[in-house]
């Protein structure tokens, strides 16, 4: 008679689990395996980052292309525009404030040409402004109702006369005709009452001298045509 040995539920039952529990596991490990041994995309053969060399930078020694930058140790003479003198005392100022600034030689040089057009623009509009002021006083000097109208021309040699007797070069060269003092109309006011006051005919000074003939009015004091 043949023994037959059957196994029983219970042990089927623990075989499946043990086989269901180990597959698993045996699959994530084999992988992470593969993971340790497999080098990483795209660095196979590249040497570590610690052992790459260090590329030099553009502008440091040794680079003979690069231009020089920064302040020279001593600025150079700098060019003024024709007919422009630059001040020696501002020059040396702005000297110490483009070192300061670290400005190249050519960058401190556009600075300069830059401060002489603005000086000679302000000068421009100074000198326009003047003339307009000036324009206006001899306008006012012809409408005066005192001093202007159909007598203007002749107060005018009369304040001519005054300002010739009793008025110094000096007098006329700086208050006449560098200021032009002489075309204001209180100035033309006053030196036609002094005409008023002296001689219609020959003035004798102080000296004893007969003073010369009154000049062709324009000349040192008063000039019609300027504003006219």
């Amino acid at each position: 008679m043949t023994d037959t040995v059957t196994a029983s539920p219970q042990e089927n039952t623990d075989a499946t689990a043990t086989d269901g529990a180990t597959k698993p596991e045996a699959e994530a490990a084999g992988a992470e395996a593969q993971t340790q041994q497999a080098p990483a995309e795209g660095t196979e053969g590249e040497a570590p980052k610690g052992d790459e060399p260090a590329k030099p930078e553009a502008g440091k020694e040794g680079d003979k292309d690069a231009a020089p930058t920064g302040a020279p140790e001593a600025y150079e003479d700098f060019k003024a525009p024709e007919g422009v003198e630059l001040d020696a005392t501002v020059l040396d100022e702005f000297k110490g404030v483009a070192k300061e600034l670290n400005l190249p030689q050519d960058q401190a040089q556009r600075v300069v040409d830059l401060g002489a057009k603005l000086a000679q623009s302000w000068a421009e509009k100074s000198n326009e402004a003047t003339d307009a002021l000036i324009a206006g006083w001899a306008e006012a000097a012809k409408t005066d109702k005192e001093i202007g109208g159909e007598a203007f021309e002749q107060n005018l040699a009369l304040a001519k006369k005054a300002t010739d007797a009793f008025g110094s070069d000096e007098f006329k060269a700086e208050l006449l005709e560098k200021y032009r003092l002489g075309d204001h109309p209180e100035f033309i006011r006053l030196m036609v009452k002094v005409g008023k006051a002296i001689s219609e005919d020959t003035l004798v000074p102080a000296s004893g001298a007969a003073a010369p003939a009154p000049r062709e009015f324009g000349a040192s004091f008063y000039k019609p045509s300027s504003s006219s």
